[in-house]
């Protein structure tokens, strides 16, 4: 509601002074403010999930598993289009890890599917505990 509320004022600064620079600067600000509410909210710590699906499995979960030193889970599933069966590796990263598996999934599968999502919270295992209430 806030950020609504602070883009029909930057708007309204365009439309009462003609000027392009307030609202651009508002602009900024209000992102910027957006980012620092985030981080207060959710932490600094960022996670993503990551959905892998591959048809050459194993380069990727030795790599992910040896070098980047984190597990997931692999899931079988079937291709819409071919009824074809694929291995999806489903896991949770940090924001670093996330860079290094990208730049090393070309070269381990350069054919993989891959979907990679915000997580606002992960829990379990090496992440945050879960709450017993």
């Amino acid at each position: 509601m806030v950020m609504i509320v602070d883009g029909i004022i930057t708007l309204s600064t365009l439309i009462a002074f003609g000027d392009v620079r307030l609202p651009i600067y508002s602009a900024i600000i209000i992102f910027i403010e957006g980012k620092v509410a985030d981080i207060v909210v959710d932490g600094m710590k960022s996670y993503k999930t990551v959905f892998i699906v591959t048809d050459n499995p194993e380069p990727v979960r030795q790599y992910i598993h040896f070098e980047l030193k984190r597990s997931g889970t692999f899931i079988t599933g079937k291709g819409v289009f071919h009824g074809k069966e694929h291995q999806i590796l489903y896991l949770a990263l940090d924001r670093a890890d996330v860079a290094k598996l990208r730049l090393k999934l070309h070269e381990l599968d350069p054919k993989a599917f891959v979907n990679i999502l915000d997580s606002s919270e992960i829990m379990g295992k090496k992440y945050k505990s879960i709450p017993t209430e």
